[in-house]
């Protein structure tokens, strides 16, 4: 009844923006009788009126949405508590900033987005960002009705506006700090510059959309293959004679970007990464032994991108017994991912149709948050409206209605090529709602056609056709809501904890921490924040308790077996402490933190040189630990051989925290030693 209801209404909106143009065309021919010049310009007028008041109706709402998003998110924990995703393009890109463009390492996530937090945050803070991206996405909405408009006219442009405008992944997606918005407004720009311009041999409009293609793959690198898209499309729609001109000026404007961001990565890595160097790695993460087809960490892997990249580099250095350079890093899981595809391929087929059955899902798949955040603390982002359950069933019926009688039309070959591309580029991997928001831009136009063509034959009276229709509508429903994941609720709620948690709301924190338990029992993570709360709130018994349930899912959760470890150490029982970081760091021999704590204990119970040795080896993992260095220096101190390495200790711990609070006796002890080790 709602979704019915819903159709009608849009129906209806577009009716009387075609009617008030048609009235404004007869009414001014009515009174121009007699002077038939005239009767062009003024019906172009009332067309250009039509467009400009759909325009601002889609302009308005998008942005009424977002900004009320905003309004109901701005004072929540969810804006002090970046996801880990956001964490990381915050803190790279505030280093590649003050360390300077062509300095640091190679880029290791969506460069130019990385780049745009680092600098824009710098100038207008992080709520600068944000509406910044509000503006994108209120933009993307109106090009999104523009190329329905232009592909299958005014009415299916208006919906197809509308229903962006209304999304709310992507009003979500505009107040996190992910390149979403960014990426998808580079997509929409890109179809509609092309749609305007027409694939003739113009010079100026093709170099444009390459450019614009260029610069949004480095904002999202599997949307290279949209270039491709793109040049198959200039070549057929092109002029025989002026094909070459327009392909190669479009190959040109993608190259230039990605040849500026290679030269990048080669001048500080000494390696040719095109444009970024976790792209192994991700075809791993969607291609590892028991994966399923939507995004899951596997097994052993962290939960935050840095830690991620390190926890790849650092196994498959372990596992080839010699060092690698990033490219080879992601070499190593990118065929660790094809030997997994080629030893199971029954479970390889399944895997690679789940994740193609999962870009037509009506269930939202979010990577660190989603819906069910947001929605706890915004009452626009609780509203249970199933968008992409009517979304997806109206575009592949404009699918079944457009390409039979449309098939001349070169708009429509360009959303099917680039619906085509954003498969190919996306499936080897994983799907997640940030990553098939781009297909978006081909889809709704088709979900807007749908509509009325449905609502036209319905008044035509033309049933066969309506009731072939209202079956692939029907289809196409039944199968978009078909579970093909299992509900991931339990993550948000255990998302949630964290938030409240981070700004010690504990009592909250363990409300939505319980939850997420009592979705899933064996949600590992779960019991070990619940764990850290208990602990917060001097719960201590209830708080190993909790610690012990992860070890019985996973006995080497390194997070859980160090809060043990360290738990006996402040309670004094240092021989047990010591037993347990032992047995840690026989499980993961990498952790500086255990490292550390280990050397703690042997310099408390006065063994001083394996606890150097234990420093020693912390800051061989970690060269930025401070603390190490502060530790290392104060056993060095009394060692008047070794004053000038005692020296270099405590220079490096003030280097690192000038202001830490251990600051004032880090230069005491360096005043005391000899003038030829001072500062």
């Amino acid at each position: 009844m709602s979704v019915s209801v819903v159709l009608r209404a849009f129906a209806l909106i577009a009716e009387n923006v075609d009617y008030c143009r048609v009235m404004g065309k007869s009414s001014k021919r009515k009174r121009n009788k007699g002077k038939p010049e005239a009767a062009p310009v003024l019906a172009a007028a009332a067309v250009h009126g039509a467009h400009r008041w759909s325009g601002l109706a889609v302009i308005g709402l998008a942005l009424a949405v977002r900004l009320v998003g905003l309004a109901e998110i701005a004072p929540s924990p969810l804006m002090a508590c970046p996801a880990p995703d956001s964490e990381y393009y915050i803190r790279i890109g505030a280093e590649l900033r003050e360390a300077g463009l062509w300095s640091g390492g190679d880029f290791l996530i969506n460069p130019l987005y990385t780049i745009l937090v680092g600098w824009l945050q710098w100038m207008v803070g992080l709520s600068g960002i944000r509406l910044l991206q509000i503006a994108l996405g209120v933009l993307t909405a109106w090009m999104i009705y523009r190329i329905g408009a232009r592909v299958f006219g005014e009415r299916a442009g208006l919906f197809a506006g509308f229903a962006y405008a209304l999304y709310p992944m992507a009003a979500l997606f505009t107040l996190t700090l992910v390149p979403a918005t960014f990426a998808m407004a580079g997509c929409a720009g890109a179809v509609l510059l092309a749609l305007r311009t027409g694939p003739g041999g113009r010079a100026a409009p093709a170099l444009a959309v390459g450019l614009l293609l260029g610069l949004t793959t480095l904002t999202r690198p599997n949307l290279l293959l949209w270039a491709g898209a793109f040049v198959i499309w200039y070549w057929l729609v092109a002029p025989r004679a002026a094909r070459w001109k327009p392909v190669l000026l479009l190959v040109l404007g993608v190259a230039l970007p990605l040849t500026v961001n290679a030269a990048r990565n080669y001048s500080v890595s000494g390696e040719p990464i095109l444009i970024a160097s976790n792209g192994g790695i991700n075809f791993y993460f969607g291609n590892y032994p028991g994966c399923t087809a939507a995004f899951s960490t596997p097994h052993g892997f962290p939960d935050t991108p840095l830690e991620q990249l390190a926890a790849a580099r650092q196994r498959a250095e372990a596992e080839t017994g010699r060092e690698m350079g990033p490219s080879e890093v992601s070499s190593y899981w990118f065929n660790r991912g094809l030997e997994n595809l080629a030893a199971h391929p029954a479970q390889s087929i399944r895997l690679w149709a789940g994740k193609t059955a999962l870009m037509f899902n009506a269930r939202e798949l979010p990577i660190n948050e989603g819906l069910v955040e947001f929605g706890h603390f915004s009452r626009l982002f609780a509203i249970p409206f199933p968008w992409l359950g009517l979304v997806i069933p109206l575009s592949l019926t404009g699918l079944f209605f457009a390409i039979p009688g449309r098939v001349g039309r070169p708009g429509l070959w360009l959303l099917l090529l680039v619906l085509a591309a954003h498969f190919a580029g996306l499936v080897p991997f994983f799907v997640s709602s940030r990553h098939r928001l781009p297909q978006l831009v081909a889809l709704l136009p088709f979900a807007g056609m749908a509509v009325f063509e449905l609502h036209r034959r319905w008044k035509e009276k033309e049933t066969r056709r309506l009731m072939q229709g209202l079956v692939v509508l029907a289809v196409a429903a039944i199968v978009c809501w078909v579970p093909l994941t299992p509900d991931v609720d339990h993550h948000a709620y255990n998302r949630l904890g964290c938030i409240f948690l981070e700004v010690e709301e504990y009592t909250r924190a363990e409300e939505m921490l319980r939850r997420a338990m009592t979705m899933d029992p064996g949600f590992a993570d779960a019991h070990f924040n619940l764990g850290v709360t208990l602990t917060r709130l001097s719960r201590t018994d209830e708080a190993m308790a909790a610690y012990q349930r992860v070890l019985a899912l996973e006995p080497d959760h390194r997070e859980t077996l160090l809060n043990i470890s360290s738990h006996l150490y402040r309670s004094g029982r240092l021989q047990e402490a010591e037993g347990r970081y032992l047995e840690l760091l026989r499980l993961h021999p990498d952790f500086a933190t255990a490292h550390y704590n280990l050397a703690l204990i042997r310099a408390r119970t006065g063994r001083q040189l394996e606890a150097l040795a234990g420093f020693t080896d912390v800051i061989r993992l970690d060269p930025g630990h401070a603390m190490a260095h502060l530790q290392s220096g104060l056993i060095l101190k009394n060692d008047t051989a070794r004053s000038e390495l005692a020296a270099t200790h405590f220079r490096t711990y003030l280097r690192l925290e000038p202001q830490g609070r251990h600051a004032a006796m880090a230069r005491t002890e360096l005043a005391k030693l000899t003038p030829a080790a001072g500062p």
